[in-house]
């Protein structure tokens, strides 16, 4: 069966056939599901129970953003934001299931220059190399000249970090 492309608001799921309905709704095929929430579970535990009842990992990322960031606030849950980062990182570069990353892109990377908060702290929790590998996918919610300030805010919060000023 070939590959199409199917689209949804800011993403392109390059997925086959009978797949498209469920990947433009972001459920990854069965044989993933116990992958990704046994992943989800190990980097956010505290999430457990919220990953547990997820009907999809594209549910599961409209959900956990609050908590996300609520994490953000004063005092920061630490453990949180990065568990959030590194199981954000794992779907979209370990797991193999590019329905996994495609949500992930869609529901939780695409968003993060818009919450403020979680704006002003991205440096800290990720790499400017990473940062660099996903600066298109920045776009989707900012005009041109947003998205030219985030990067240039980010650049510059992201070098106090690496100089170790912060």
């Amino acid at each position: 069966m070939a590959t199409e492309a199917a689209e949804t608001p800011g993403c392109v799921l390059k997925v086959s056939g009978p797949a498209r309905l469920h990947s433009a709704l972001g459920l990854a095929a069965t044989r993933s599901m116990s992958a990704w929430r046994r992943i989800a579970v190990q980097k956010i535990p505290k999430q457990r129970g919220l990953i547990e009842r997820s009907e999809s990992v594209g549910m599961l990322w409209v959900d956990l953003w609050f908590k996300f960031v609520e994490a953000h606030r004063q005092p920061a849950d630490v453990e949180t934001i990065r568990g959030v980062y590194e199981f954000a990182k794992w779907t979209c570069a370990e797991s193999g299931n590019d329905e996994l990353a495609t949500s992930t892109y869609c529901h939780f990377y695409e968003d993060l220059p818009k919450e403020p908060l979680v704006r002003e702290r991205l440096p800290q929790y990720m790499a400017r190399r990473d940062f660099l590998e996903l600066v298109d996918v920045f776009k989707y919610h900012l005009t041109p000249q947003e998205h030219e300030t985030f990067v240039r805010e980010f650049l510059e919060r992201a070098k106090v970090y690496e100089d170790g000023s912060a």
